[in-house]
């Protein structure tokens, strides 16, 4: 991963782990599992000089997917999740939101099935479905990283 380098922050309620996929040469980056913390991803990007290429969910935990809808609006960005947790994100009891904080529904612009490469931010992810955390949890490969 030569092009590429990845940041991270420890975020929300939960401490969830966030990640930021950076293309050093474009200065783009793909936002990996927002947390429930958007002004602090939003001012990572103001402090760094990075541009939001996308969100990429690894699963529908409310504490992965709050942040989602609003830095989505902030930066014009898609939202991917796997292709099976469609039910989980617009479901705000199932993804346990309606537990921990106020009710969220989440809808994303993008679901990816295993095996599907996609082309963001001048890399190319290859998608591994992981169900077991929940039903559509999926991993991200670039290189010889994994986000899970």
């Amino acid at each position: 991963m030569k092009k590429g380098m990845i940041a991270s922050a420890v975020l929300g309620m939960v401490r969830t782990n966030c990640y930021f996929l950076i293309n050093r040469e474009t200065d783009e980056a793909l936002i990996i599992d927002p947390a429930d913390d958007a002004a602090a991803v939003r001012d990572w990007f103001l402090n760094n000089q990075k541009k939001p290429a996308a969100i990429l969910l690894t699963h529908g935990h409310f504490d992965h997917i709050l942040a989602a809808e609003e830095l989505r609006k902030r930066f014009d960005i898609k939202i991917y999740a796997g292709d099976g947790e469609q039910e989980l994100l617009e479901n705000a009891s199932w993804n346990l939101s309606a537990s921990w904080s106020s009710q969220v529904v989440l809808h994303a612009d993008e679901f990816v099935k295993d095996g599907e490469i996609l082309s963001l931010a001048g890399f190319q992810i290859r998608v591994i479905a992981t169900p077991g955390h929940t039903a559509g949890g999926v991993t991200y490969v670039c290189g010889d990283t994994m986000f899970s």
